[in-house]
């Protein structure tokens, strides 16, 4: 090991230079993710350390109580805000790339048209009943919230507003209107309107606060949607539009509730403990989690900067890709924010000091809340992706679940150990999200999003040949599509004949089955004088619902088909069923279930004979019996003398 560590050079500073002019030049696909996951990543990081310089001075300029009843409010204006806009930026990073993937600029453009006034229209409303509603019911410590809460619905629809318009940007690829609007325009004028009211004067109220949070935003949509709708303009050629409302619905509303949920999910602590506290102890507490904040920007970061390219994969139905981008995004995910959270868990109690006197007796929330974000990380944008991939009914049932539990478990908990019990609760339904969200991933998209997990072999992966010549594959929908020929003939003189796997059936079920969703199709060839044949084909899925099992467990797939047995040539059958075990194994396959194989046939005997010669264990569980016509006819011929006159 000496010898060839010291026989390689290292890397000069010209030439890591050059390595990285060449990444930032890139101009694929996977050079263009890089650059936007690379600046909404720095960007996050000025975000995270604007945000919390603005809170420092928000915290000592207004003081504990001021400042918690700002908060309180800036909460509830985060929530409602991420209801109001009704899905649909989450909407924008699925509709724009899935209308560009299928060239149909028509419906690209009645999206854009109507995508803002969908959201605003029923915001402003509901901003003006909820005001009526306020101004009604308001007494003793609520009036205090009014006059925050009031102005704060009005900062509402311009803060949907530029929600939507951000996830427009995102969708294109527009780094400084994608990322500079939430990230660093309206902080930095949020600060600056805070100056200005301190320079003249001005008392230090979250009156007077939310008032000039009220003018940042307006001034932050007002730029950022002129700037997009000339962009847009430039893109998109005038013409004919479409709208698909029934469709854009559907999406939008599964998107909603996670939304709704995730918010909720991020906020019940706060706003539970306005049960059981006064604003001086919320305020100590939204202290913690605008630290605990530094290092969400991450999962944040490659949530929103991945998302639209789950969109195209799935549009595309490239499988193979889809696997792949799972995959890093959850590196990119949970490794920063690990070694964040550390360091913010370390810190904690100094940086909680710069907000004030008392603030550093938080310092056990940011630990607590560090670890549940933490947990969360480990599946990196799970959700995401699956609600990308039309399953956001599935993440909204999650994130509902995980909401109610936040909430059950905050109220058992706040009053017995008070801050702490908050922040429990929270990192808890956290970690229970983590797992759900996994589940769902493995079991609806056939994708493994878990730091811990070794991902499947990508598909095309080739095993390398044996002595006997056999060579296998793992094949996506797509790269099975392109041996319909061979397929078909090996299906008509496969040893033992199954319906149910020949090409018609098989593709049928990978396009619109849910067990398709992250199937693949082992393939074997062997090397003959004239040229590689096809003698084994066996689709494989993960198993679903209850058939949990830890490790890298593969089923033959079923397609509402009552047979799993594999299609063999006849010649030398066993061979080719421990050559196409053995690509199942290189790609980490553990275990493969044959639920449906007649134990007394041939296919069951060349099983059989691969499993001994390879060392392999075979385990029968249980076995039943049922009907089956024997027959010693081909097919057509034996529908030919017993069904047709």
């Amino acid at each position: 090991m000496g010898l060839l560590t010291d026989s390689i050079a290292r890397p000069s500073a010209a030439q890591g230079l050059r390595r990285l002019a060449r990444l930032a030049l890139d101009r694929c696909e996977a050079g263009t993710a890089r650059r936007f996951a690379a600046s909404a990543f720095l960007a996050r990081i000025v975000n995270a350390g604007l945000g919390f310089v603005t809170q420092i001075v928000l915290a000592r300029w207004m003081g504990e109580r001021e400042y918690g009843l700002y908060a309180y409010v800036w909460v509830w204006l985060l929530l409602l805000g991420g209801i109001g806009s009704l899905g649909l930026p989450v909407a924008a990073l699925k509709f724009v790339p899935d209308y560009r993937a299928r060239g149909d600029v028509a419906g690209l453009r009645g999206f854009l048209r109507f995508v803002r006034g969908l959201a605003l229209l029923p915001c402003i409303l509901g901003a003006g009943a909820a005001m009526a509603f306020l101004l009604a019911i308001a007494d003793g410590e609520g009036l205090a919230y009014l006059p925050v809460a009031l102005i704060a619905l009005a900062v509402l629809p311009l803060y949907v507003a530029t929600d939507i318009q951000t996830g427009i940007a995102r969708a294109y690829d527009f780094l400084d209107l994608g990322l500079s609007a939430d990230y660093l325009v309206r902080p930095l004028l949020i600060l600056g309107s805070a100056g200005l009211i301190w320079a003249a004067g001005g008392r230090a109220s979250a009156v007077n606060v939310m008032a000039g949070t009220l003018a940042a935003t307006a001034l932050t949509a007002l730029a950022q949607g002129v700037v997009l709708q000339k962009r847009l303009r430039a893109r998109i050629p005038a013409g004919p539009i479409r709208t698909d409302f029934k469709r854009w619905r559907d999406a939008a509303w599964p998107l909603l509730a996670v939304t709704g949920f995730t918010l909720l999910l991020g906020s019940t602590d706060i706003l539970v403990l306005q049960l059981f506290v006064g604003p001086e102890e919320i305020a100590l507490y939204f202290a913690a989690t605008k630290i605990v904040a530094i290092a969400s920007f991450v999962s944040y970061g490659v949530a929103n900067t991945s998302a639209h390219r789950f969109a195209e994969h799935v549009a595309r139905g490239d499988a193979g890709r889809l696997s792949a981008l799972a995959a890093e995004t959850v590196r990119w995910t949970f490794w920063p924010t690990l070694a964040v959270a550390a360091v913010l868990a370390l810190l904690a109690g100094p940086l909680l000091a710069l907000f004030g006197p008392n603030f550093a007796q938080g310092a056990p929330i940011v630990a607590i809340l560090g670890v549940g974000l933490v947990a969360g990380a480990a599946v990196g944008p799970a959700d995401r992706a699956l609600a990308m991939a039309d399953h956001g009914r599935a993440t909204a049932a999650i994130y509902a679940i995980c909401f109610l539990a936040n909430l059950v478990l905050a109220l058992v908990l706040t009053p017995a150990l008070g801050l702490a019990g908050a922040a429990l609760a929270t990192a808890l339904a956290m970690a229970m999200r983590a797992a759900m969200l996994f589940m769902a991933a493995r079991n609806r998209l056939g994708l493994t999003m878990f730091i811990m997990s070794r991902a499947d072999a990508p598909a095309g992966s080739l095993a390398s040949a044996d002595a006997a010549g056999l060579s296998t594959a793992l094949l996506s929908r797509e790269e099975a599509e392109r041996i319909l020929a061979e397929w078909q003939d090996l299906a008509e003189r496969a040893l033992e004949p199954n319906p149910f796997y020949g090409p018609a059936m098989t593709l049928a079920g990978l396009r619109h089955l849910p067990e398709g969703a992250g199937a693949r199709v082992i393939a074997a060839w062997r090397d003959e004088p004239g040229g590689r044949k096809l003698v084994g084909i066996l689709p494989v899925t993960r198993p679903r619902g209850r058939q949990f099992n830890p490790f890298a467990f593969r089923r033959a797939a079923g397609f509402y088909g009552t047979l799993s047995t594999p299609l063999l040539d006849p010649v030398r059958p066993a061979e080719t069923l421990r050559a196409m075990l053995a690509g199942l194994g290189q790609a980490r396959v553990a275990a493969l279930a044959l639920p449906f194989l007649r134990r007394n046939g041939p296919v069951a005997a060349a099983l059989a004979e691969a499993c001994g010669s390879a060392g392999l264990r075979r385990i029968t569980v249980d076995q039943h019996e049922r009907p089956m016509v024997e027959r010693g006819l081909p097919g057509a011929d034996f529908a030919r003398l017993t069904v047709e006159p």
